[in-house]
């Protein structure tokens, strides 16, 4: 069994202008030390679309190709950023954005 979820990476423009926001995050919380704050390498930056869970690895093939055939039909669109919270876990904390589509295709992709 593999914990999956399904992403996608970032433009590298938006990715730009996330490492951008992340620089003046740490700034204004540098009063934590860094056994504090893990901050991730922007490269590592991803836009979650689905947490699959625990998946039997025999079924990856087939996720794979469904993946495949559902990206095929999909093009560019704009998201902005709409919300900002955290994930509390008990051994770490995700910072997340929350996102904006007008058109709702965003929303579209991740129902497929």
């Amino acid at each position: 069994m593999k914990r999956l979820f399904i992403a996608t990476q970032l433009s590298p423009e938006a990715a730009s202008q996330v490492a951008e926001l992340v620089q003046t995050l740490k700034a204004s919380l540098s009063e934590y030390s860094s056994a504090q704050i893990k901050w991730i390498s922007p490269s590592n930056l991803h836009l979650t679309l689905k947490f699959l869970g625990s998946v039997e690895e025999s079924r990856i093939p087939d996720i794979e190709w469904a993946l495949a055939k559902s990206a095929q039909k999909m093009s560019a669109f704009l998201i902005r950023p709409k919300s900002i919270g955290v994930f509390l876990r008990r051994d770490s904390q995700v910072l997340w954005a929350g996102l904006q589509d007008d058109e709702k295709r965003f929303q579209n992709l991740m129902g497929e």
